[in-house]
């Protein structure tokens, strides 16, 4: 084996190691459940992410009463939706290892979780330090219900 095709073969390998320890698994929503009936208040969205490193931190979550995607396929927020849309930001959950938390904080009138409606919701993360198209990883989208 010559020295070129030696070194091409070991750029390969380690091109294939960092895809496999890549933290662009995409994340995978546990709670609400596809469906769900959750009764207004404090709700609580937690998603199964165990790839994201600190160094990714957080996870995000977008929400939206509307099931409009993006050409790529992510989940949007209409800018007449006001505050039954919402994108946050997980928390990593203690004593859960791989799983992000949110508790939705506040109760006004028309915030999405005292507000009776169905609701979609997706995931993401973004590699660290990566700015090109590609770098965001993305769940996929389930709805809930809010019952008043």
């Amino acid at each position: 084996m010559s020295i070129v095709s030696a070194l091409a073969l070991g750029g390969v390998l380690a091109a294939g190691a960092v895809a496999l320890a890549s933290p662009l698994s995409a994340p995978v929503l546990r709670s609400p459940h596809q469906g769900s009936r959750v009764h207004a208040g404090v709700i609580t969205l937690v998603v199964n992410d165990p790839g994201v490193p600190k160094s990714v931190q957080p996870v995000y979550v977008t929400i939206s009463p509307r099931r409009s995607l993006d050409r790529d396929g992510r989940l949007t927020i209409d800018k007449n939706c006001d505050s039954r849309c919402d994108f946050v930001a997980l928390r990593p959950w203690q004593g859960h290892p791989g799983m992000w938390i949110f508790k939705s904080p506040f109760n006004f009138p028309g915030y999405w979780a005292v507000t009776p409606g169905n609701y979609y919701w997706q995931a993401n993360h973004v590699a660290p330090g990566c700015v090109l198209k590609g770098c965001e990883a993305v769940s996929q989208i389930q709805s809930f219900a809010v019952l008043g």
